[in-house]
């Protein structure tokens, strides 16, 4: 029997790290670009500074510099967080891992969703000495496994070709004979259409 297609945790933790590391390195490595190193006991608190100290030696944006830096970086994160997977269903971590975001018929949510699930990690990562704890546990209580961005959006992380099982009329695996080959064959929830078999189990392709 396969297992459904949301119950990949593992390799969605797996894809957040990956692109944790992407994104997160690609901020810091503009930072360090544009900023000024300056000497530590010339850091001061500001709302309008962006700096970072390791080590001893500081490096600092200031005034309009400093905003600049920032909201781009803002806009970035929801690029890479929000927009790019609500318009494909990938980001490059869900794309090496082999999974999609997706709404309840397996199409890439939108933009609009996509952004509204990424905001939503004010609330799924938290604590954010733990990142992403809250999110994880909400998301292995649930039977399609959404966090509460997803259950927001209304999307779901899949393994990639497939779409998330319907609640109401989940896939039955033995819907169609063990023996049967690969092709088109009536659609085991009842709907009046197609459903590809791929010999060994349904897929989210479907047609009239």
């Amino acid at each position: 029997m396969r297992t459904s297609p949301t119950r990949i945790m593992g390799r969605r933790v797996a894809a957040w790290l990956i692109d944790a590391v992407v994104a997160g390195g690609a901020v810091w490595v503009v930072f360090f670009l544009v900023a000024d190193k300056v000497p530590s006991d010339a850091v001061t608190d500001s709302s309008s500074q962006a700096h970072f100290t390791l080590n001893g030696e500081s490096w600092q944006l200031e005034g309009a510099a400093a905003t600049l830096f920032l909201t781009v970086s803002l806009a970035a994160s929801l690029f890479y967080w929000g927009v790019l997977p609500g318009m494909t269903g990938w980001t490059p971590g869900k794309r090496l891992l082999g999974l999609r975001l997706v709404r309840a018929d397996g199409s890439p949510p939108g933009a609009g969703k996509g952004v509204v699930r990424s905001l939503l990690w004010v609330v799924d990562g938290f604590p954010y000495f733990l990142p992403g704890l809250i999110g994880f546990i909400v998301a292995m209580s649930t039977p399609r496994r959404q966090r509460v961005g997803d259950q927001v959006a209304r999307t779901f992380v899949v393994r990639a070709g497939e779409a998330p099982e319907s609640e109401e009329r989940p896939l039955a695996s033995d819907a169609a004979p063990r023996s049967a080959p690969a092709g088109w064959y009536a659609d085991p929830r009842g709907e009046q259409r197609l459903r590809y078999w791929d010999g060994e189990g349904w897929t989210a392709h479907v047609a009239p």
